[in-house]
């Protein structure tokens, strides 16, 4: 039996890391970053932050956000200052979160909520998991190391054994827009998200900001190894994640694969709404809402949505992963991360012709 695993964000602030946007955007908008660059690099990024701190609300997705945003500049060259600073920013953000935390002793308990994970669900056909090796792949959406430390750094792939009759395996760790050190991809999912449309048909912008071609030009696979995986699939298991339309491309495979029959989708979901056990009725129409909210980010047509609803399941707050990392006393700064600045500042400068600016 084959499941992949997909984990999301929510997955790190489940375990309490403070890694959501609006966490981010309360470092970033402070650092003056901006001070490193040239007089028009030091607008655009001043003028951005600008922007976050006074409509809040519209950075909910970072990445969808930065699609509109282009509406407000003139050129690639204009985005291509502001991606760098942030993608920079970001990912040292997540180093220094990331290493806050100590992940030790908690390998046992992702390992067991991952191999039972079928006990958060009803299924008609339950002992086929008591029967059945299972085979896990996770498709990692973040760009930090939580699994990967939380896991530490077993090798793949590697059998659970949490029992002598039990040969379960985790066969791969996927990071589907790369890590917070490697091919760090910060995008949408198409074209028609970039809303500026003396931008939407330049490649360079397609290059850079869209998730599909990035992971094409960098040549390393990694979107076709996950394709791969969710076809070969039994059960495709969705934690912590938005179902945004930044990566609708993934949504759009799910309902391909669930049409074709051989497939359940599992989707963890976490809400605001408190549904008591009491009234089923409530259970039954929250589950449908999750439900339409996935169909609608896939391309199905509205018979083969009815035709799959069946083969979609919903765990609303469940108590998977519920468990914490600890923070460390002391943290040690990554002190690379200002030459990393450095080296992109001047890197921009030079590509616009204009001198290296003294940092």
């Amino acid at each position: 039996m084959n499941i992949a695993f997909l984990i999301g964000n929510g997955f790190d602030l489940q375990i309490g890391m403070k890694t959501s946007y609006s966490d981010f955007y309360n470092y970033y908008v402070s650092n003056k970053s901006e001070e490193k660059y040239d007089a028009r690099g030091k607008k655009l990024i001043s003028d951005f932050k600008k922007d976050i701190s006074a409509n809040y609300e519209n950075w909910a997705d970072l990445e969808l956000g930065l699609g509109e945003y282009t509406l407000k500049l003139e050129n690639e060259s204009d985005f291509e200052v502001i991606y760098d600073d942030i993608v920079v920013n970001l990912s040292f953000y997540l180093k220094v979160e990331t290493d806050k935390y100590d992940f030790d002793g908690l390998g046992d308990l992702l390992l067991e909520d991952i191999d039972l994970f079928y006990q958060k669900f009803k299924f008609d056909n339950e002992i086929v998991f008591l029967k059945e090796d299972r085979n896990f792949n996770f498709i990692n959406f973040n760009y930090t190391f939580s699994i990967k430390r939380i896991l530490n750094k077993r090798k793949f792939p590697f059998l659970i054994n949490f029992s002598p009759l039990d040969n379960s395996s985790i066969v791969s760790l996927n990071h589907i827009h790369g890590t917070v050190k490697d091919r760090m991809i910060l995008g949408v999912s198409d074209k028609f998200q970039i809303k500026n449309k003396d931008l939407v048909e330049d490649t360079n912008m397609h290059n850079s900001f869209i998730k599909p071609i990035i992971n094409e030009i960098s040549d390393e696979n990694v979107d076709l190894e996950c394709y791969n995986i969710l076809n070969k699939s039994d059960y495709i298991c969705i934690f912590g994640l938005s179902l945004g339309d930044s990566d609708r491309i993934y949504w759009e495979k799910i309902g391909e694969k669930l049409k074709i029959g051989d497939c359940k989708c599992c989707v963890f979901f976490k809400g605001d709404k408190e549904i008591k056990k009491i009234f089923p009725k409530y259970k039954f129409r929250n589950d449908n809402e999750i439900k339409d909210l996935f169909l609608s980010k896939t391309d199905l047509t509205d018979g083969e949505k009815e035709e799959v609803r069946e083969r979609i399941f919903i765990s609303y707050n469940s108590d998977i992963f519920n468990f914490k990392v600890k923070e460390k006393v002391i943290v040690k700064e990554d002190k690379n991360v200002e030459k990393e600045v450095d080296r992109i500042v001047t890197n921009i400068n030079i590509n616009n012709n204009k001198p290296p600016v003294s940092v």
